[in-house]
């Protein structure tokens, strides 16, 4: 087959990453389907790699070899193979000349006889076949991969289902009707080749290829499970960095805000990773103008797309490029233009009929009190009577009333037509009246877009007073409202609840539901500026659907950020992230008000600077900077130049983290307001307090905390307390000043536990403990390494330690159900035990071994409580990130069911065992029981399964041990079992294998093992209720779970990420039930409501029940929780088991407790030593039986 110049050099050009992305596609297409172009495309390939390998390509050619046609781990293969063969050549011609030079050699062995000769040739012909058949295999075999990536291409090509681009595939316009993917038989069989050939031969291609395909098919989840998979095995593959970047954006978008904040944040780095790899590479690039318009970064957008369409310009790909770039340029329309096209739609509406466009036009221009098309129809009225156009002002009282009925009629909303009914009776000098209340309203509203909030307030005042005179009692009342709202910002917080309180009880009352709705958004703003965040989400909440139901637009984006702003606040930052996000896709939707949506971009760029992503952060404060320099409001503008300062410092830019935190205070001296400047001066000082910390001018980093502590707190806004005495901490730590830094930790933790009282949500709670972990930490270090002050170190720390589970167990929790998912709120506040407490009241024979971690893992303290003798401790100086990557790495190898490498998982065991265990051995009473607090990341350590170095036994071995969240909840644990008397035959609830619905399900198999399990422990017990199959109905299981004293569980445990209320035990469907997510199942949620008064042992023989999550401060969160918070021991596993070795282990356990009458931590101990002894090494295994845990307190059963 001959070539021409010009078609070589188009290939070259194509396999380079040379060629216009219009000729590129047209070129893959008759690529799949021409196979002499296959073979072309081949022959030019081996050319390539041939003039690579010599050193005849030009300096661009070899540098575009290297960056883009090497991107393809096939095209390495490839050219290993090539580089061998011609090694193999030279090595082959190199001995033909000396064979043959003049220089006298001896013959090759080959060449000395004759019959030699033959077999020499014979050899030589078989490996000229091999070679031939690696060529045809390596050069012009199609795989079972290359085939599911044609089909898959002739099934993209009818129309792809997202706008993000997978890479090789051919131009596919976005499908109008968004079908089931499923449906099409292309893709379909590209699912089933790419299936088979992962299933065959894993590997970093065809994870890419099945990933490509799920992604395809909009199956998120899977095209992300697999394209990390196929990333880790080859980092340096753009292409794969690219659809993984594609598919975490897409998934992203179909989760939850938290979800959705930490993915869309992955995909950008995905996506930059792909370009990095390959600049010329298009579908990275046109992934990430996605990533930038999804995250509502148009200016980056726009720059995105315009580099994109430099290097393509003719493809279907291009045309979208052009057609996003136009649709940003919209963007730019300005909202005063809208809202005169939307008076203009709405008159004209009216005057044809037609209520429906009326109303579009009329519901989208609501603001806070009113609407803006009335207040415009108002002014016009006023003025028309004062001139005497009777008529004019007849026709727009007309249009008023029109308005109001329409209001009404849509959405029960009297305001507007009572407006109407005011005016359409008053006399002249009502008239007069009115029409000099809206001017001060006017003037008013211009001292607030200034945050002149003192001069506003009056002003509002003024005008209230004007409308009462006037009789106009609906304007009185909005008045009324923009008061409270100035109080507000002016942080007088009681003044303002004097106001808000009445007035949504009376704008209940006369269905006034816009203004009922904002007042229940100053509410929310009220609780948040008191630290009372459940009750602020529940306004904003509740204000929400007030607006949903009336169609308001505004409205909704402005509840919609009190979500974002509380998840903030308690250090949810991806939460806040996702929750801004969500409110930028409304206002996309129509044309707020900057210091509308200027909150949002803050939120985000806080988050991400927050979350140390200072890169990530710097484009939403740029933005966040525009957006208030268009509001006009120094505030805005001083906040944002103050979070500005802190991104700056973060990045090490210092000089600019400074001027921008200066910039920041000059912005806030601008105001005229005393109280309005303290409240900016204080947010600014605090900034400029963190930027001077992280750049060592610690002294002055202390000044502007006491600073911006005074100030938040002669403003009584404690919100930002928490923050500065934290930072005023770790400032004094730096200066050494030993006597000032104890009174600042007690000053701290004081503000602490004083929020710890007004947040009752356990799920906020623990996000902003978390993030108060710090504050403690710091405590713990100084108290221990500064003031050799072990006591009061191990106090700090049990003061941070499971405070919201010992809270429940003091009583009054309740599970509540006011958001889109359960949580738990606190009622009795509970106060953590002091040392000498917890000496006095430890049990006989048993001693608690209590850790803290600190600063990343830097470092970690344990200390040994018993009750006879005084404390003893340890400190370790850690690696920081390799201790927690060692951690995990342990725990990710003892927990894999396919561990082969006893060897290294031992190695593993004894490195650990030598920093945890052995600091403290001595101190440990092997005749005790060992109740162990662990801390962070120890919350997922099996400590039975770590080997002490000298003796190569295993901690279980030696010790009997236990877990406790902390020591207080073990006391609390233990002080229950005490008081529950002994008895003889213990009533159990023994539930096995239960019949789950397999069409939710059914990737989980059945586990007859666990029915033999059931069986064989109900046989030990004289009283026993044995629920196995069909039979363990939710509805019989709740029934008699209040009356247990026992309760075994073998089945399926099935964990909620969101949420761990609404993680399940999987039970038997009753067709009684309706159908339903919580149908089947017993929810963790269902649990914490019931009385378990009688229960001392629950068994949750199931995978993962001991820890769902894990938090700084609360520790591991799981279904093994609900139980322990009921004062039972729970017996729960940390990861996945296999059911037959547990089957086994459990039996034993139960027996030793029956039968020999062990107490319940000395029985599993026992159990777990006899597996040990076992022979069958599945059995012997610590991957099934120490992934079994005692959790709670001591028991004497």
């Amino acid at each position: 087959m001959s070539r021409s110049r010009k078609s070589e050099d188009r290939l070259i050009q194509y396999l380079l990453g040379l060629m216009p992305e219009e000729e590129k596609l047209k070129l893959e297409d008759e690529y799949l389907h021409d196979d002499a172009l296959n073979q072309e495309i081949q022959a030019v390939e081996r050319e390539l790699m041939d003039g690579y390998l010599e050193g005849s390509l030009s300096d661009v050619e070899r540098n575009r070899f290297e960056t883009f046609f090497l991107c393809s781990q096939t095209r390495r293969d490839r050219l290993r193979f090539a580089k061998s063969l011609r090694a193999y050549g030279s090595k082959v011609q190199s001995e033909a000349e000396q064979s043959t030079g003049p220089v006298r050699v001896k013959p090759a062995a080959f060449l000395r006889s004759r019959g030699n000769r033959y077999v020499g040739l014979a050899a030589f012909a078989v490996l000229i076949i091999a070679i031939g058949l690696l060529v045809w295999r390596v050069f012009i075999f199609r795989s079972v991969d290359q085939q599911a990536m044609i089909a898959l291409a002739n099934g993209y090509k009818s129309g792809r289902l997202f706008e993000a681009r997978i890479s090789a595939l051919p131009y596919a316009s976005v499908a109008q009707s968004r079908g089931d993917a499923s449906q099409n038989l292309e893709i379909k069989k590209a699912e089933l080749l790419a299936i088979t050939e992962e299933t065959d031969h894993q590997s970093a291609r065809s994870l890419h290829t099945l990933g490509r395909v799920y992604l395809a098919e909009q199956r998120f989840g899977e095209a992300v499970e697999r394209l990390r998979s196929a990333a880790e095995a080859d980092p340096n593959d753009a292409l794969i960095q690219s659809d993984l970047g594609a598919a975490l954006m897409e998934h992203a978008r179909q989760e939850s805000p938290e979800i959705r904040g930490q993915e869309m944040s992955e995909s950008l780095d995905h996506l930059n990773k792909a370009v990095k790899l390959d600049e010329f590479l298009l579908e990275a690039r046109f992934n990430r103008a996605l990533y930038y318009e999804y995250m509502h970064l148009w200016e980056d957008a726009r720059t995105e797309w315009q580099a994109y369409l430099q290097r393509d310009s003719t493809s279907g790909w291009a045309e979208e490029a052009r057609r996003h770039l136009a649709e940003i340029d919209e963007k730019k329309t300005g909202s005063n233009q809208k809202v005169e096209k939307d008076f203009g739609d709405f008159v004209a509406a009216l005057s044809r009929g037609d209520d429906s466009a009326a109303w579009d036009a009329f519901r989208i221009n609501r603001d806070r009190v009113d609407n803006r098309i009335v207040k415009r129809l108002l002014d016009e009225y006023l003025a028309a009577s004062e001139q005497g156009k009777t008529t004019i002002a007849a026709e727009k009282l007309d249009l008023i009333s029109r308005a109001g009925r329409l209001e009404f009629e849509k959405c029960r909303d009297r305001f507007s037509l009572d407006l109407e009914r005011f005016y359409s009776r008053t006399s002249p000098r009502q008239r007069e009246l009115a029409t000099q209340a809206r001017a001060s309203l006017r003037s008013a509203f211009q001292s607030y877009a200034g945050a002149e909030y003192e001069r506003a307030s009056e002003l509002y005042e003024q005008a209230e007073q004007g409308f009462t005179k006037a009789g106009d009692e609906g304007e009185a009342l909005g008045a009324r409202f923009w008061t409270a709202a100035c109080l507000l910002r002016l942080t007088d917080v009681s003044r303002a609840l004097s106001i808000i309180e009445p007035l949504i009880a009376l704008s209940s009352r006369r269905d006034y539901k816009t203004l009922l709705a904002h007042s229940l958004l100053s509410m929310s703003d009220a609780d948040t500026a008191r630290r009372e965040f459940s009750n602020a989400i529940d306004n904003a909440t509740r204000a929400g659907e007030i607006f949903e139901s009336t169609g308001d637009i505004n409205g909704r984006l402005r509840s919609l950020q009190t979500p974002a702003a509380v998840s903030y606040q308690l250090g949810a930052y991806y939460k806040s992230i996702g929750c801004a996000i969500r409110a930028l896709d409304l206002a996309e939707t129509f044309f707020p008000e900057p210091r509308d949506v200027w909150p949002l971009y803050q939120l985000i760029a806080s988050s991400y600077s927050d979350l140390n992503l200072p890169s990530m952060a710097l484009p939403f404060q740029g933005v966040s900077n525009e957006l208030a320099i268009q509001s006009g409001t120094p505030l805005l503008r001083s906040r944002s130049y103050a979070i500005q300062a802190v991104i700056f410092q973060k990045l090490h830019r210092y000089e600019e983290a400074i001027a921008s935190g200066q910039r920041a205070l000059t912005e806030a001296g601008s105001i005229g307001g005393k109280r309005t400047r303290n409240n900016i001066i204080a947010n600014s000082t605090l900034m400029l307090a963190h930027v001077s910390y992280e750049a060592g001018a610690f002294d002055r980093a202390v000044e502007y905390y006491d600073q911006a502590i005074e100030l938040h707190r002669g403003l009584k806004l404690d919100l930002y307390l928490a923050e500065a005495h934290k930072g005023k901490l770790q400032a004094m730590i730096g200066i050494k000043d030993d006597s000032a830094v104890q009174h600042e930790i007690e000053t701290a933790i004081a503000v602490l536990e004083q929020d710890r009282s007004k947040i009752l949500e356990e799920e906020d709670r623990n996000s902003y403990f978390e993030l108060a972990q710090g504050t403690y930490n710091l405590a713990i270090d100084f108290a221990y390494r500064h003031l050799a002050d072990k006591q009061a170190a191990f106090e700090y720390s049990e003061l941070s330690h499971a405070r919201s589970l010992l809270d429940l167990m003091a009583g009054g929790g309740e599970v509540v159900t006011g958001r889109n998912e359960p949580d738990l709120r606190a009622g009795k506040l509970a106060r953590p035990l002091s040392l000498r407490e917890i000496q006095e009241r430890l049990p006989e024979n048993t001693e608690i071994l209590q850790y803290a971690v600190l600063d990343e893992g830097e470092s970690v303290i344990a200390w040994v409580v018993s009750r006879d003798s005084s404390i003893q401790s340890a400190y370790q100086k850690t690696s920081g990130h390799e201790f927690a990557d060692q951690v995990h790495a342990f725990v990710q190898e003892i927990s894999a069911a396919d561990r082969t490498d006893q060897d290294k998982t031992t190695k593993q065991a004894m490195a650990l065992y030598r920093l945890l265990i052995e600091p403290v051995r001595s101190f440990l009473n092997p005749n005790a029981t060992v109740f162990i607090v662990p801390d962070r990341l120890l919350n997922s350590l099996p400590f039975g399964a770590l080997v002490c170095p000298e003796s190569g036994r295993y901690f279980v071995e030696d010790f009997a041990y236990a877990l406790s969240p902390s020591s207080s909840v073990m006391l609390a644990c233990s002080e229950r079992a005490a008081e529950k008397t002994e008895v003889r035959d213990e009533k159990l609830l023994a539930i096995g294998n239960p019949a789950f619905d397999k069409t939710r399900f059914g990737s989980l198999p059945d586990l007859p093992a666990a029915e033999k399990e059931v069986r064989s422990i109900s046989s030990l017990y004289g009283s026993n209720v044995t629920l196995i199959g069909a039979d363990a109905r939710p509805r019989s299981v709740k029934a008699r779970m209040s009356d247990a004293e026992v309760i075994h569980f073998a089945g399926h445990y099935v964990v909620n990420m969101h949420s761990p209320l609404l993680s399940i035990l999987l039970l038997s469907r009753d067709d009684s039930e309706p159908t339903g997510d919580s149908s089947g199942v017993l929810l963790a949620e269902d649990v914490y409501r019931m009385p378990l008064t009688r229960l001392r042992l629950v068994v949750l023989s199931a995978c993962g029940t001991a820890m769902d999550r894990s938090y700084g401060g609360e520790g591991a969160i799981g279904m093994a929780r609900p139980f322990i918070k009921s004062g039972a021991l729970a017996l729960a596993t940390l990861w996945p088991v296999d059911s037959q070795p547990t089957s086994e282990l459990m039996i034993d356990f139960h027996k030793r407790r029956k039968l020999d009458r062990m107490d319940d931590i000395r029985a599993l101990r026992q159990a777990q030593l006899d597996a040990l002894n076992q022979t069958v090494p599945e059995i012997r295994s610590p991957h099934n039986w120490a992934a079994f845990v005692a959790i709670g307190g001591y028991t004497h059963f």
